[in-house]
């Protein structure tokens, strides 16, 4: 993780199994991404990214 004035970035792995247009993709490692922002006081998120590991 890495924070910053008013914004952090958090990279994690993760293991999803996901309905992607109605079809099921079996169980998979990801590298997500995410992007914060302070509003108001409040952590929200601005942007999420991930990327299948193969």
């Amino acid at each position: 993780m890495r924070l910053y004035d008013g914004a952090a970035v958090l990279r994690y792995r993760a293991q999803l199994e996901v309905v992607f247009g109605g079809h099921k993709v079996p169980l998979s490692d990801y590298w997500h991404t995410d992007v914060y922002e302070r509003r108001d006081g409040q952590w929200m998120v601005v942007w999420s990214q991930a990327t299948s590991i193969r």
